[in-house]
Order: C-alpha cells, then sequence, then structure tokens
C-alpha cells in the first residue's frame, strides 16, 4: 500500500462540537438579526456563529 491509499483508511466522520460551559454572550453576528441569506436551508448567522467563536475565543485562557 502506498502512503496515499494509509491516508484514506482513517475515519472522516464528521461530529458536531458540543457547546462549552457557560452561558455565553450573543455574538456580534447573531445580534444583527436575520439576513436573510440561508445555506441549505439554516441562516446564515447560525452557521457563522461556531466558525466566529473559536476566531475571537482567548486563547491564553
Amino acid at each position: 500500500m502506498s502512503e496515499t491509499d494509509d491516508y484514506w483508511q482513517g475515519d472522516f466522520t464528521l461530529r458536531q462540537e458540543e457547546d462549552p460551559p457557560g452561558a455565553a454572550e450573543p455574538l456580534p453576528v447573531e445580534r444583527l438579526g436575520a439576513s436573510g441569506i440561508t445555506v441549505g436551508g439554516r441562516e446564515l448567522a447560525v452557521l457563522l456563529g461556531p466558525v466566529y467563536r473559536v476566531l475571537t475565543e482567548d486563547v491564553d485562557a
């Protein structure tokens, strides 16, 4: 088997991460309200929320 074949033998199941403990304040993108833009039937702000949190979290905490 080649290295490429070995690579594709892994588990690539996507899993949703759990929300962090404690109440989180609304994100700026969530406070703007519905944009009317949907992706796969879901509001864009809802889809971008988890990404925004990761990009803005304090890495030193």
